[in-house]
């Protein structure tokens, strides 16, 4: 089961996609790290396609040259990279850039998370995405040469970053929290999380074995609402919890499940009531991921089908019906 996954969706209406996203696996000394970042290049300032792609590039090449202490290692890592936008990138200035990045250790069972600008970092828990982020934004009267823009007598008013990378100091202040804070954690950039069903697509993608797959379907639908580059990265916070299932199920209706304990638990618990003729529990399973939406991705669902055919499981049909909604 992949827990992460990363997508950047261009506008179509532009020539170049002023996001850049990452979500993978690096080595600082000789410990492991899961680390996400969105960055949303500002498009009133130069090249903000390359601005966000220097802000992701920079600070990963930093933290993989780097043998200090983790926290240390990702303060000076998102310092070097906005002075090195600051400087100047293929001979171009004046670039800015938000930043949202994560930084996780299993082994450590912590995770640090920085941003500038109004790039968000999202916690899924219970159910609920709560914002951890605050935005760094205020409002401002527009001006064109100098002048104030009015309209209908009254001057337009524009948001404007308080805090991005490129600017010649930024101050770099990490957040700490414990590794099992949240079941997720969603990074997103304006394009995205200003979509009216962006908290929809969220879940859609979390309860959803293949992310990777998910995010491609979710980006055919995106394409057709945004109006701006839009930008996400995704962790499910991995975990070893077991839990009895059936039992449950027997009792209720998995309501307070997570999806995380769901998915280190089901395909298990469907072998073993497909081989057993366990049609009972079986079907209490069937009508759980139903209701719940939560798949596993299609190939595996497709071998279980082969096994209940195999077993001759009168319970095939439901699903092949399940099969065709993945």
């Amino acid at each position: 089961m992949n827990n992460i996954t990363a997508i950047s969706i261009k506008n179509p209406l532009k020539s170049k996609c002023g996001d850049a996203s990452y979500a993978g696996t690096i080595t600082i000394g000789k410990d492991k790290f899961i680390l996400l970042m969105v960055a949303d290049g500002v498009s009133k300032a130069p090249k903000d396609w390359l601005a966000s792609q220097s802000a992701i590039s920079f600070i990963k090449e930093a933290l993989e040259k780097s043998d200090s202490f983790a926290p240390k290692a990702f303060k000076t890592a998102v310092e070097s990279a906005t002075e090195k936008i600051y400087a100047g990138v293929d001979n171009t200035l004046g670039m800015l850039s938000t930043i949202s990045a994560v930084l996780l250790s299993e082994s450590q069972k912590k995770l640090w998370w920085f941003n500038a600008g109004d790039s968000r970092i999202y916690g899924l828990k219970n159910g609920t995405f709560k914002q951890l982020t605050t935005d760094d934004v205020t409002s401002l009267p527009y001006k064109e040469n100098g002048k104030l823009k009015l309209l209908n007598g009254m001057p337009i008013i524009m948001s404007a970053l308080t805090k991005a990378m490129g600017q010649p100091t930024l101050e770099v202040s990490l957040t700490e929290l414990p590794f099992d804070e949240y079941e997720a954690l969603v990074l997103a950039s304006d394009g995205f999380y200003g979509l009216t069903k962006f908290e929809n697509y969220l879940k859609e993608l979390i309860q959803r074995e293949d992310m990777d797959r998910m995010a491609i379907e979710i980006q055919e639908t995106v394409l057709s609402e945004i109006t701006d580059d839009a930008s996400f990265a995704i962790i499910r916070i991995p975990n070893d919890i077991k839990i009895d299932l059936r039992s449950i199920l027997a009792h209720g209706n998995g309501a307070d499940l997570t999806t995380i304990s769901v998915f280190n638990n089901l395909e298990v618990e469907l072998i073993q009531a497909i081989s057993q003729n366990d049609n009972g529990y079986l079907e209490q399973l069937l009508n759980f991921i139903e209701a719940r939406n939560i798949f596993l991705n299609k190939q595996k669902m497709i071998e279980l089908l082969e096994l209940m055919i195999k077993h001759s499981s009168s319970l095939a049909p439901r699903m092949v019906a399940i099969i065709r909604k993945i």
